[in-house]
């Protein structure tokens, strides 16, 4: 296919991530367990990693923060503090998979690894315990155990899509990227 360039491009850009925006916001207010709570296991990765494979860091970093703002404005509130984490988590996202064919398994575990360990456990245990007022032992305990579960879901769902999808999406890239 041949490149697109000028406003058409952009339009597309703009019209993936916004439909892959909307998916986080249902794999995680909708369809996410429980839907409040100090913990909550999701898939909202998922559409955020297409958006990382495709667009790269900033994208995927506006889109994860989108998600989290749309989401809070339908179900729980805005926290400006774990809307921040949720933009550094897509960036990260991005920084591990932009334009990757294939990811492999080691850049996936580190990935995830980070993620769980500086976003959902460091992080969110400090917002959960000053800000939500959760005493130490709680935010760490439940963030801690939600990390651990979150890092293995991702890890095994974002292998199954770098495994069978990812080669295939950006065999395609042309109609996707700009």
């Amino acid at each position: 296919m041949k490149k697109q360039t000028g406003s058409r491009a952009a339009l597309r850009r703009l019209c993936v991530t916004a439909v892959m925006t909307a998916l986080a916001v249902i794999f995680c207010r909708v369809l996410g367990f429980p839907t409040t709570g100090i913990w909550r296991v999701e898939f909202s990765f998922l559409p955020l990693y297409l958006v990382a494979l495709l667009y790269g860091p900033l994208w995927c970093g506006m889109s994860s923060l989108a998600a989290d703002l749309i989401g809070g404005l339908l179900t729980t509130g805005i926290n400006p503090l774990i809307a921040l984490v949720k933009f550094l988590t897509g960036v990260l996202l991005g920084v591990c998979f932009y334009k990757r064919d294939r990811a492999g398994l080691p850049r996936i575990l580190v990935g995830m690894f980070l993620i769980s360990l500086l976003f959902d456990f460091l992080a969110m245990a400090v917002i959960m315990h000053v800000y939500f007022s959760h005493t130490w032992e709680q935010a760490l305990l439940f963030r801690g155990v939600n990390a651990g579960v979150n890092f293995l879901l991702r890890s095994a769902v974002l292998w199954v899509a770098d495994t069978h999808i990812a080669h295939r999406i950006l065999r395609e890239r042309g109609k996707y990227l700009d």
